[in-house]
């Protein structure tokens, strides 16, 4: 396997205060990795800091694709965020394609991933809704399309589960 991340020597302080100390690690391709550890500790941070959402106080992190570093990684990274936020006057259709095309997909692929991802994350049949009536878990679903609709390289998911239901 050849690495898709790595970090090196990694930190980030707050106004002096250290929150992330000096973290290195690699991530293969393929591979799950989780960050555990109290509340505090510094995950989400961590996690804000590999997105690209937040600067790094220190350290180095690298996205390799096909061996070679790439200088823009927003492209390859598909991320969900511990609380999704949504517009709640568009439809889960609507916001789900809206995200395709911002990622670069044209108009057609992104009609075609939308379907198929609303299908996968269970949400045919709320489609056409607005966001703003779906439950917690629902829109929690619908991150999941969001982030995975360019078919990154990286997924990044922050508390994945916390409002996660099983059906509509």
């Amino acid at each position: 396997m050849t690495n898709l991340l790595k970090v090196e020597h990694l930190s980030k302080q707050f106004k002096g205060h250290p929150v992330v100390k000096d973290i290195s690690f690699n991530i293969e391709e393929g591979h799950c990795v989780a960050l555990l550890g109290p509340n505090g500790a510094g995950k989400t941070t961590t996690l804000h800091m590999l997105t690209g959402l937040l600067k790094a106080t220190s350290g180095h992190i690298r996205l390799l694709v096909n061996g070679q570093e790439v200088a823009d990684p927003r492209q390859y990274i598909g991320y969900l965020p511990q609380t999704p936020t949504f517009y709640p006057w568009m439809t889960g259709q609507e916001f789900v394609q809206y995200s395709a095309e911002l990622s670069g997909l044209t108009l057609l692929e992104a009609r075609g991933r939308t379907k198929e991802w609303l299908e996968q994350v269970g949400l045919t049949d709320a489609a056409r809704r607005k966001i703003g009536g779906y439950s917690g878990g629902m829109k929690q679903r619908l991150g999941f399309a969001q982030a995975l609709i360019h078919e990154p390289k990286l997924l990044i998911l922050d508390e994945p589960v916390s409002a996660l239901d099983c059906g509509a």
